[in-house]
């Protein structure tokens, strides 16, 4: 599995600034991965006033597939002549907000 290194770039970052942004990052990063269900080995976090980073070890090229049941309009009502209808692309955008 691949290692997976972020870094940003600051400006001079104050040192409470920094150990607040390292701590945010420990416990948001590792929620994130298993939100997304995602897992890897080991995480790393780093900060210095002018760098956050990141490195992810034994991360998974991609997620595990999954199955969603969606309920939606009637079949007849939610495609016409094999295309979505408004009454399907609506229960869509309605589960992606």
């Amino acid at each position: 599995m691949p290692s997976f290194l972020l870094e940003v770039g600051t400006e001079e970052l104050p040192a409470s600034f920094l150990d607040n942004a390292i701590q945010q990052w420990r416990s948001r990063i590792p929620q994130s991965l298993t939100e997304n269900s995602l897992t890897s080995a080991a995480i790393e976090i780093y900060g210095t006033p002018r760098r956050l980073a990141v490195l992810i070890l034994g991360l998974p090229t991609q997620q595990p597939d999954r199955e969603e049941e969606i309920k939606g309009p009637p079949a007849q009502t939610a495609f016409k002549d094999g295309k979505p209808t408004k009454a399907a692309l609506k229960v869509l955008l309605e589960r992606r907000a």
